[in-house]
């Protein structure tokens, strides 16, 4: 059994022996089994966690300049993508202490194939509202750790009238490590 294996299994068994267990306190203890997790164990987790979702990831790390003395703090962000089709909430979560990080927005259409549904099959393949929604989804999701944003045109205005649109986020869950001095 894999490490990861043996931490989860000691997360489901705590999280089974404990008396009263409400949503929040469930929460409370994957947050922090998810922060004890070393960087190649939480990145499994993460994708035994969303086999069933229709997330892209890609692992990038950055280093940036710190002010103190000579030296970087080493950023590792997981690069993903969440949708939601028209008349729904899109829920996004970075897991432990991570925070979220919007780099691409879009309430519109450019793919016939994302949310078609029973839809028409001849649904334009470019409509899209950018700018907007990346100034929307920035402010109600950027440096939290969860958010949800509703896809609507109350929200993000009508770029292509009569339709059926969704909103498409990629976004980075960004955790600081260590300073590492020079």
């Amino acid at each position: 059994m894999s490490k990861l294996g043996i931490l989860f299994a000691l997360f489901a068994l705590t999280f089974a022996l404990s008396y009263e267990v409400n949503e929040e306190n469930s929460n409370n203890y994957e947050n922090d089994f998810l922060d004890n997790l070393e960087d190649s164990e939480f990145n499994d987790y993460l994708e035994t966690k969303d086999d069933n979702e229709d997330n892209d990831k890609e692992e990038l790390e950055n280093y940036e300049d710190n002010d103190h003395s000579q030296g970087y703090i080493k950023t590792k962000w997981l690069k993903r993508t969440a949708r939601a089709c028209e008349g729904n909430n899109l829920i996004i979560n970075c897991y432990g202490q991570r925070k979220i990080k919007v780099i691409y927005a879009n309430y519109g259409r450019t793919s016939s194939r994302i949310c078609s549904g029973n839809f028409n099959t001849d649904l334009p393949k470019k409509c899209n509202n950018q700018k907007r929604s990346l100034k929307e989804v920035r402010s109600k999701c950027s440096g939290r750790s969860s958010c949800v944003v509703q896809a609507s045109n109350g929200v993000f205005g009508d770029p292509c009238f009569g339709t059926y649109k969704y909103l498409e986020v990629r976004f980075y869950c960004q955790k600081k490590h260590h300073f590492i001095g020079i």
